[in-house]
């Protein structure tokens, strides 16, 4: 019984097959599962329960086995609604929901499908550069130029970070880089290309920036729809289903067992508790002279002050006989 699980295979049939080629019934372990962590799962269970006996240590089998199932189960349902999101019908219902232009992507691009929280920082960044190329623009005129583009660094440090990305070293050489990239003749122009050229390169990240919340609630409704179609699958609930009232059934029996070792063990005690005090008692009767049912020793019922077999005081019966 490799790993300590057995494995009763249910009839070939119908989604049992299906369960069967999903690896839901697999006693080896699957790919993602630790194997230290299974074990350490079945010694909890173990510990919790008190499970001594073989029959014990099987039901405890039976319920990890049947917590992979789980497992497995849910992962399956997980890389389902996941995959639905990159289907071409899925795709072409987040372009409709996004208001997405047929220009702008003849297709869905995967990554947009995927909320990365490094890729929205990345988007915020690009936003915070075309913020202050936007300022530097509003400032800028046909003497300035030169100055302000060198200066970048006091007043526009994410537009001088987006131009070091792209190769400029020295800040002071700014307007000669951005003059060499773009080759227009005219520093608005030459900006006017930048602009163009940065949200060209960034563009799932700029539109994940700016609609995070939208696309969020888009992404939210696509998985929602596969996971209607997946509460459809008959066969997946009686796996679930099953699989809790096996854990469940098996529980309660090593409940039961465990509470009959404790009552067990409790009346092993109040017996040895009993034995010890009659133990003790007899002793204690001994050593006062007592027998242990209760009776006098042989005599002493003729000591001085005491009553003879008759009831008669003993100093009586002296006076008459003298008499």
């Amino acid at each position: 019984m490799p790993n300590g699980f057995s494995n009763t295979q249910a009839p070939k049939t119908g989604s049992s097959q299906n369960a069967l080629k999903r690896g839901f019934h697999a006693v080896a372990l699957q790919p993602g599962e630790d194997a230290q962590e299974v074990h350490d799962l079945q010694q909890e269970i173990c510990t919790e329960y008190a499970a001594r006996s073989e029959l014990d240590r099987f039901w405890v089998s039976q319920i990890v086995q049947n917590i992979l199932m789980l497992r497995r189960i849910q992962k399956y349902k997980q890389d389902v609604i996941n995959a639905a999101l990159y289907e071409r019908a899925a795709k072409y219902d987040f372009m409709v929901a996004a208001q997405l232009s047929a220009l702008e992507f003849l297709e869905v691009p995967d990554e947009l499908l995927r909320h990365d929280p490094e890729l929205v920082k990345r988007g915020v960044q690009v936003i915070q550069a075309l913020e202050d190329v936007s300022k530097v623009k509003d400032n800028l005129t046909s003497t300035n130029a030169p100055q302000l583009l060198a200066t970048l660094s006091t007043h526009s440090p994410n537009f001088l970070f987006e131009l070091k990305r792209l190769g400029l070293v020295q800040s002071a050489d700014a307007a000669r880089f951005i003059g060499g990239r773009y080759g227009k003749s005219h520093v608005q122009d030459n900006l006017k290309e930048f602009t163009l050229e940065l949200i060209k390169s960034n563009r799932v990240a700029f539109l994940w920036a700016q609609n995070e919340p939208k696309y969020l609630a888009i992404i939210a409704s696509i998985k929602a729809k596969a996971t209607l179609e997946l509460l459809k699958d008959a066969s997946l609930a009686r796996y679930e289903t099953g699989c809790f009232n096996k854990i469940r059934s098996l529980r309660a029996d090593l409940q039961l067992t465990k509470d009959a070792q404790i009552l067990e063990a409790k009346a092993v005690d109040v017996t040895e508790h009993a034995s010890s005090h009659s133990k003790e008692g007899s002793k204690g009767a001994r050593a006062n002279g007592a027998r242990p049912n209760g009776s006098r020793p042989k005599g002493s019922g003729t000591a001085e002050g005491g009553t003879d077999h008759q009831g008669g005081d003993v100093s009586d019966v002296q006076d008459k006989t003298l008499g």
